[in-house]
């Protein structure tokens, strides 16, 4: 799960690295984790999981949105994955837009989906079902994920106005 285990860094001022006091299976969760580094470490350690997700997503969309901002318009694609799931002519349309020859059929492009998912030998959803328990928010969690996603929220409702503005570049 995302940010679950603790991240041990002895010095703040460094990039997260290898942590060899992980299980030889999860070193991956703080290679592929993104971590603050200088003074705001030991804030963002204080941070619950929410915190901890509502910073990572405010981060890492803030840097998307600062670099699609400068893409000119006419270059600019944004995928909206609720129009594409299982939509064969969107497929075909989007092959068309980037020059590419489709190479799934539309029954083989339907059957993705229902194709399970497996890690380690079992379904997907097997495997996740220990992280994936439902969990009401507390007070803290809820302050931390508005604080630390503010610019998220204002960036997802900006992303919103700009799928209106750029409507005749979108695939409809």
């Amino acid at each position: 799960g995302w940010y679950y285990y603790t991240n041990m860094k002895s010095d703040a001022t460094l990039v997260n690295g290898f942590q060899p006091a992980l299980a030889e299976n999860k070193w991956g969760h703080h290679f592929g984790r993104l971590v603050p580094k200088g003074p705001f470490y030991e804030e963002w350690m204080s941070l619950t999981r929410v915190g901890k997700i509502a910073w990572y997503l405010n981060t890492v969309n803030r840097e998307i949105w600062e670099y699609m901002r400068k893409i000119p318009q006419e270059d600019l694609w944004i995928f909206k994955l609720e129009e594409a799931d299982q939509n064969y002519s969107y497929y075909l349309k989007m092959a068309d837009a980037f020059q590419l020859k489709p190479i799934l059929s539309e029954k083989d492009f339907l059957e993705i989906k229902t194709k399970p998912r497996l890690r380690n030998g079992q379904p997907y959803t097997v495997w996740a079902k220990w992280n994936n328990l439902k969990h009401e928010w507390s007070a803290q969690e809820e302050d931390e994920f508005h604080k630390y996603a503010a610019d998220y929220i204002k960036i997802y409702g900006q992303l919103q106005e700009v799928n209106q503005a750029f409507k005749p570049l979108l695939i409809q």
